[in-house]
Parts: C-alpha cells; sequence; structure tokens
C-alpha cells in the first residue's frame, strides 16, 4: 500500500473514532475558491460537543486539473448564536493529498457565520486559512468558501 493511502486511510479511522460517540447535527456542501482561481468543491458535518463548541469534518477536491488536490480535515468552532447569525471561530489539521505530487498536513484558522434561511436550511460564509506542510515545502493562503447546511 502506497505511503499516501496509509495516510488517509490512518487519518480516516482517527477522524471517525474521534467523532463516532457524537452525532451529526448539521451536514452541508459548499464551494471555495483562493486568490489564484483555485475552486474546491466539499462536503461537512458539524457536530455539537456542547452549547458553544461545534466538531467539524470536511472533505474538499478541486475541480481543476491538479493532480487530484483533496482536503481532507478536521476542527474544533467555538460558535455563539444570534438568530438567524451563528458566528463561529476555530481552528483544525488535516492532510493535503496529490496523485503524483505529494502528500502534506494542513493547519488551517478560519472563521465564519451561519445564517438561518428557513427550517431545516441555512447557508454559510467562511473565510479559511490554509498552511500546507509538504515534502516541497510550506505552501499557505486563504480560501473563501459559502455553501448551504441541513438540519438534522
Amino acid at each position: 500500500m502506497k505511503r499516501e493511502t496509509r495516510i488517509a486511510v490512518a487519518f480516516l479511522l482517527l477522524l471517525n473514532l474521534l467523532v463516532a460517540p457524537l452525532s451529526a447535527t448539521l451536514l452541508g456542501a459548499g464551494v471555495g475558491v483562493d486568490p489564484t482561481g483555485v475552486v474546491l468543491v466539499g462536503v461537512l458535518a458539524d457536530m455539537a460537543v456542547g452549547n458553544l463548541i461545534d466538531v467539524r469534518a470536511q472533505l474538499g477536491i478541486t475541480t481543476q486539473n491538479m493532480g487530484g488536490l483533496m482536503l481532507l480535515g478536521g476542527a474544533v468552532l467555538a460558535h455563539q448564536a444570534f438568530p438567524p447569525f451563528d458566528p463561529y471561530l476555530g481552528g483544525g489539521i488535516g492532510l493535503a493529498l496529490t496523485s503524483g505530487f505529494s502528500t502534506g498536513f494542513t493547519v488551517e484558522g478560519l472563521m465564519g457565520t451561519r445564517v438561518a434561511l428557513f427550517a431545516p436550511v441555512a447557508a454559510f460564509v467562511e473565510l479559511r486559512y490554509i498552511v500546507r506542510i509538504s515534502e516541497i515545502g510550506l505552501t499557505a493562503g486563504p480560501l473563501f468558501a459559502a455553501g448551504l447546511l441541513l438540519s438534522l
């Protein structure tokens, strides 16, 4: 088994062990774009840990021909609802996988807000700043994202 595959499988197992006891409260999909024009399409699940803390698992894949860049990560979000807004701030870690190029780890900070549209649908808008540490060096930059969430 290739090194990248082993890392991805290990990360998925660890992520599953961490979030399996929790129940997803929000499932969503979104689109993000960075300043260079790279588009990232993703899915996410937010799980409530307490009144003010959520845990997020997310997966994003680029739509351009970049060797299959995929971001797989988890984050912890602190939030405080002011209906219909629910602003949040958080940080996370993950993996960046590319076929043929390199595998790397990511560290990210994010901030955004969820906006209740109508039950059970909400929208989200966020800014993620992602730092990627890989075999080819350190890369960093913002990702602007938006999407829809379904409350379960």
